[in-house]
């Protein structure tokens, strides 16, 4: 966390991580970010700490990653979750 040193050294006061390698809150999230470097940044001097929450089931984040997992399959089609939907009301009516 030497980046962390260098910011308060450097006068920050407020923090805001955004962990954007995580898709989901986690272990590694709720422990290691939310508790550790929680401690280390109010300890160190920070005095205003958060974090922005992982993409987790936001239907739009969902919908794009279906696509990009569809698209990179060979002879795949990509379609949205929207259009699954569509199609399957439809079906029920």
């Amino acid at each position: 966390m030497k980046f962390l040193l260098i910011l308060v050294k450097k006068g920050v006061k407020s923090l805001l991580a955004v962990p954007v390698s995580f898709v989901s809150e986690h272990i590694e999230t709720l422990e290691e970010i939310d508790m550790e470097y929680k401690e280390l940044a109010l300890d160190s001097g920070i005095e205003n700490w958060g974090r922005v929450p992982a993409l987790g089931l936001i239907s739009t984040f969902i919908s794009d990653l279906a696509d990009a997992v569809i698209e990179a399959l060979p002879s795949a089609q990509a379609i949205t979750t929207t259009e699954v939907l569509w199609k399957e009301l439809k079906r029920v009516q």
